[in-house]
């Protein structure tokens, strides 16, 4: 079958040859999306090129949304609404304001080994790669705030309350002052760990990505107050108690 030009073939449309590729003949096709796409002949006349690779988008896209889990929700506050994750069924929380942002995703919670985390996420598609968004972020760039490049972090240590008012803007070292007590933590208090050696609790503290050491002490109340006072100076908002 010998190829004609400006002649339609499924979706693509021959305009011009261009130069050869690999050893064949190739030509510059318009689809009728309206994007351009370089193709084999035989490709074209034998049908395996149909388009520019919008109809297979197209394809991904309606079988995605034969399958797609949609989450339930509870909008009967006058200001916080609350959804169930589809997998695990989580409540979780956000302003009814963004309710229109959000409805028409399919809102999962993050799994960690097995665990649960609290923290919500959706998957999306960017250049036919799956990519993970999260609730707290996606609200916020969708109110118009610039996270680019910013952590941002859930104020009451909630990841499932995703209203405004729990979402707070940081650099990655102000949520690592923020965290809570590592479960490791043997003194059950952030920055305060028993010296063996010298018999004393040993109080530290890290300020702009340095650890600082605040002292040792005899007694485990004045060795956490140390570590309080040097937080509320240093840290400010992002101290955490705990």
């Amino acid at each position: 079958m010998a190829l004609e030009l400006n002649k339609q073939y499924n979706f693509l449309t021959p305009l011009y040859e261009i130069e050869k590729r690999n050893g064949h003949r190739m030509v510059h096709c318009v689809c009728t999306c309206g994007k351009t796409r370089d193709v084999y002949v035989n490709s074209l006349l034998s049908g395996a090129a149909k388009s520019c690779g919008c109809m297979n988008d197209a394809a991904r896209q309606a079988a995605g949304a034969r399958i797609r889990k949609h989450n339930t929700y509870n909008l009967d506050d006058n200001k916080v609404g609350v959804g169930y994750t589809t997998n695990t069924g989580l409540e979780f929380y956000f302003d009814k304001e963004d309710y229109d942002f959000i409805k028409d995703y399919n809102w999962t919670e993050k799994m960690d080994h097995g665990q649960q985390t609290g923290y919500i996420k959706m998957m999306v598609w960017n250049n036919n790669k799956p990519h993970v968004v999260y609730l707290h972020r996606f609200i916020l760039e969708k109110n118009g705030k610039n996270i680019e490049g910013k952590t941002v972090d859930h104020v009451n240590h909630k990841p499932y309350d995703n209203t405004k008012l729990n979402l707070r803007v940081c650099e990655h070292f102000e949520n690592i002052v923020a965290c809570k007590t590592y479960s490791n933590n043997t003194s059950g208090r952030k920055g305060v760990y028993w010296d063996k050696a010298r018999g004393k609790w040993m109080v530290v503290l890290t300020i702009n990505k340095k650890t600082h050491h605040l002292g040792r002490f005899d007694d485990f109340d004045e060795a956490v107050r140390a570590r309080e006072n040097a937080e509320q100076k240093y840290h400010g908002e992002f101290h955490f108690e705990g």
